[in-house]
């Protein structure tokens, strides 16, 4: 039986539940409550053009272990235990 995509992407990271200034974060679009956790480089255009993206700015990316659905904060996200077992 061949694993899909999403299959290969879920094996290859952790997922934590996460709380964002002391409230604990939940999927807006399937209520899910693990995220994958990466910080992303928001780049824009004009410093793209002049190979400046190391001037833009850093958010926390949160990335819901069932749907996929990508949240940003500038503020840090706060991993709450260890790494939880996604539920299919």
């Amino acid at each position: 039986m061949a694993i899909s995509k999403k299959e290969q992407n879920i094996l290859k990271h952790k997922y934590y539940n996460v709380a964002i200034e002391g409230k604990k974060v939940v999927c807006p679009f399937c209520g899910y409550d693990a995220f994958d956790v990466r910080e992303i480089q928001m780049n824009t255009p004009s410093n793209a053009l002049f190979k400046l993206q190391y001037l833009d700015q850093v958010c926390t990316g949160l990335i819901c272990g069932k749907c996929g659905h990508i949240e940003h904060f500038f503020n840090d996200a706060e991993k709450l235990g260890d790494p939880v077992e996604i539920k299919r």
